[in-house]
């Protein structure tokens, strides 16, 4: 059912909740804590925080270099823990 109303959002533009596991985002984001996520089409830039698939799993981790569709992510607690993934 979680995979249908992101779907849905995401074709949408709505807004969709979700909550979040795990201490990779801590102190700004805590285990348990909801986040409400909305799609857009802007351009991502360093700093921002997106939501990507990764091995079957969503993960939430801030965008530390962006470079044309290209970004390196990296959740704000971990010290080694960088994933490059690509827009589209």
């Amino acid at each position: 059912m979680d995979k249908i109303i992101i779907g849905i959002s995401l074709e949408t533009g709505n807004v969709f909740h979700a909550k979040i596991a795990g201490w990779s985002m801590w102190p700004l984001i805590k285990n348990g804590d909801k986040l409400g996520i909305r799609p857009g089409h802007r351009e991502i830039k360093k700093g921002d925080i997106i939501l990507f698939r990764s091995l079957g799993r969503m993960i939430a981790h801030r965008v530390i270099k962006a470079s044309n569709s290209n970004f390196t992510t990296k959740g704000d607690a971990s010290i080694v823990f960088r994933l490059t993934c690509s827009a589209g």
